[in-house]
């Protein structure tokens, strides 16, 4: 079982967006997951072009596309037979007089699509977490905690095999990463290797006016031990620029993870 997961930014400040998009998706076709998770797809209609661009090839695609904006900026396409779907917000939104504002207007929050493996059922949650615009903003801190703390207690509630994945906005470093191991039971496969999922050598963060000029892992696909015992591997993807247009350029300012379990 092949599970891909990005950020895909979809930033208005970028003037990349629809090609990129485009030849991401052709990307995600040609490595033919069972399971896509992205995240910042904000606009609605663009959730939905990603949703008719990937039924052809047998994927069921969740969305929650508004009038506007696709609440949480997430999408969950699957080739599994899907039990059950879900989205929930979070509880918290924000911090109002801060950039976190732009956050609260698509209703971060997570998604969990329970599938049928051929042996056994298996519980996907994929999160886009708050951003920290301050590192030293004591009320952005605690909107990333709370909502870490509201995604694990569905996850403690949910059991069995879980893969919860995403970008969660903190560091292997940060106490959001032990809470993850030690309150979820869960296991970053790739928390010894320090391979970055942020990094200034991204063509899509060169010109960045908000994001610091050093390498960061922001993004993660954890598993449950019970998975972990099927790991096969889990790697860093997309983060080689791709020629779009004459252009050489990265398909997101984010890297990727591909993860594979002997199923």
């Amino acid at each position: 079982m092949k599970i891909v997961s990005l950020n895909a930014f979809e930033s208005p400040l970028s003037r990349t967006n629809k090609i990129r998009l485009k030849k991401l998706t052709e990307e995600l076709l040609r490595l033919k997951p069972d399971i896509i998770c992205l995240q910042e797809i904000i606009k609605a209609k663009t959730a939905r072009r990603i949703q008719k661009l990937l039924q052809p090839y047998g994927y069921r695609t969740f969305i929650q596309p508004k009038r506007i904006f696709n609440h949480g900026g997430l999408v969950c396409a699957v080739k599994l037979p899907v039990i059950k779907h879900e989205f929930t917000p979070f509880k918290n939104q924000g911090v109002h007089v801060s950039l976190q504002l732009a956050e609260r207007i698509i209703k971060k929050g997570y998604q969990c699509v329970k599938l049928q493996t051929d042996t056994f059922p298996v519980t996907v949650f994929n999160t886009h977490v708050a951003s920290i615009f301050r590192k030293k903003s004591k009320k952005q801190l605690q909107t990333r905690f709370v909502h870490v703390r509201q995604l694990l207690d569905a996850i403690v509630k949910t059991k069995g095999n879980i893969i919860s994945t995403g970008d969660y906005n903190f560091t292997p470093h940060d106490q959001e990463h032990r809470f993850m191991e030690k309150a979820g039971g869960l296991t970053d496969p790739l928390e010894i290797t320090y391979f970055p999922t942020v990094s200034p050598k991204n063509t899509n963060r060169k010109k960045s006016f908000i994001w610091p000029k050093y390498s960061v892992r922001h993004d993660y696909t954890w598993l449950s031990k019970s998975l972990l015992k099927k790991l096969h591997k889990q790697k860093i993807i997309f983060d080689t620029p791709y020629k779009i247009k004459r252009r050489f350029i990265h398909l997101s300012d984010h890297y990727g993870i591909l993860t594979e379990l002997k199923v």
